[in-house]
């Protein structure tokens, strides 16, 4: 099928449903969308134990919507903060010793939290939830501890790839970001193209709309080349994006995962994928770097 008739087709279908379906169909369906979506970890002993355990390290603050946010905060008076959102059926609770591993390694300040109704976080998990979480958790970093924007590494895996696009398509002074097997959006990953089209209005996490707007700082995609949660088209489209937009399209780079899917990349490829991730930080964020805007290799995968 050529691509004029595919997109005559998709747009075809998208009239067809809009003039059928009543926008308390899209309402329900929306709902529908995003009880799927989010499936937070039940383990409450779990949850009592990382207050007992964490309690200099534990916070609560309350986002815009009111819910109560939990977030862990390790300080450890490094230059550079990583904001870390997690993955779906996460929670901080069953995350701490991986994320103080990341940040010993890194050499970086670590702020993780839970979404609402994950973990220690109350409320209702929602689209709208995960936005206001992080933005209050960016707040708690920049107001409460005084981290300068300029040097928080936004950083976002799988379902966590949504509100790190969304803060990161907001605030343009950030050092950087990494994207670990992102979503172009949520119904895309288990859908075609085409059907993500036609339902559009009730889709959530559309990273691939938001990503134009990045383009100030250096960005690093990793994705598993046979993810079968997140296809890696996913992380490759983004990746496409991100780099055409940038200012400086020679600090956007791939990783490609061979052999990996969703869950086993720091498994599999521990050694490898902390090793990248240093390299990046060192080599395009802890660096200046200076553009060449007479480079020629522009179309081609930047790698690291």
């Amino acid at each position: 099928m050529s691509a004029l008739v595919q997109k005559f087709i998709q747009k075809v279908s998208q009239i067809f449903f809009n003039f059928c379906l009543a926008p308390s169909y899209y309402y329900i369906m929306g709902n529908i969308v995003e009880q799927l979506a989010f499936i937070p970890p039940d383990r409450p002993e779990a949850h009592e134990q990382m207050k007992i355990e964490n309690k200099g390290n534990l916070k609560i603050v309350q986002n815009s919507m009111g819910n109560n946010v939990a977030l862990l905060w390790f300080n450890f008076d490094a230059e550079y903060t990583i904001l870390y959102s997690h993955g779906n059926a996460e929670d901080l609770a069953g995350s701490k010793a991986t994320f103080i591993d990341l940040a010993t390694y890194l050499e970086c300040n670590f702020c993780a939290y839970d979404y609402s109704g994950y973990g220690l976080s109350d409320g209702q998990c929602s689209e709208k939830a995960c936005f206001s979480d992080i933005e209050r958790v960016f707040q708690f970093l920049t107001v409460t501890k005084n981290v300068d924007p300029s040097k928080i590494i936004a950083f976002g895996r799988s379902l966590g790839s949504g509100p790190t696009i969304h803060l990161a398509s907001n605030n343009p002074n950030l050092a950087g970001m990494i994207l670990q097997s992102p979503l172009r959006t949520a119904i895309k990953t288990q859908m075609p193209d085409w059907v993500g089209y036609v339902f559009k209005k009730i889709d959530i996490f559309t990273n691939e709309d938001k990503v134009e707007k990045i383009k100030d700082y250096p960005v690093f995609i990793i994705h598993g080349t046979t993810d079968n949660v997140v296809p890696y088209s996913h992380g490759k489209h983004l990746y496409t994006s991100l780099k055409k937009n940038n200012s400086d399209q020679n600090r956007v780079l791939l990783y490609s995962v061979d052999g990996c899917g969703h869950n086993d990349i720091e498994y599999r490829k521990g050694r490898e994928f902390k090793k990248k991730l240093k390299n990046f930080l060192k080599q395009h964020i802890k660096k200046q770097i200076n553009s060449n805007s007479n480079n020629n290799n522009n179309n081609n995968i930047n790698t690291i």
